[in-house]
């Protein structure tokens, strides 16, 4: 179904376009951590983590116990 191929895209776009893409990314990642303080989750599930551009996952750590990322396919980035 060419997942890699449409991730590799994502991720060139992003790179050539980032500056159109930051305000989105940013309400994007700032609607989830809003998510996280109203409520009181201990595990998140992500499916299709993809790049992770939109999900601030650096701060997140912090607030749960666990997160568990699905995807059909991890860039070498996301899993190192």
């Amino acid at each position: 179904m060419d997942y890699i191929s449409d991730q590799k895209g994502i991720i060139r776009r992003f790179r050539r376009e980032q500056n159109a893409w930051n305000n989105h990314l940013n309400m994007s990642g700032d609607f989830i951590l809003e998510v996280l303080e109203r409520n009181n989750f201990r595990q998140m599930v992500v499916v299709g983590s993809g790049w992770l551009l939109d999900f601030p996952i650096e701060r997140i750590i912090q607030s749960l116990e666990k997160i568990i990322l699905v995807d059909v396919h991890f860039p070498a980035p996301v899993l190192r």
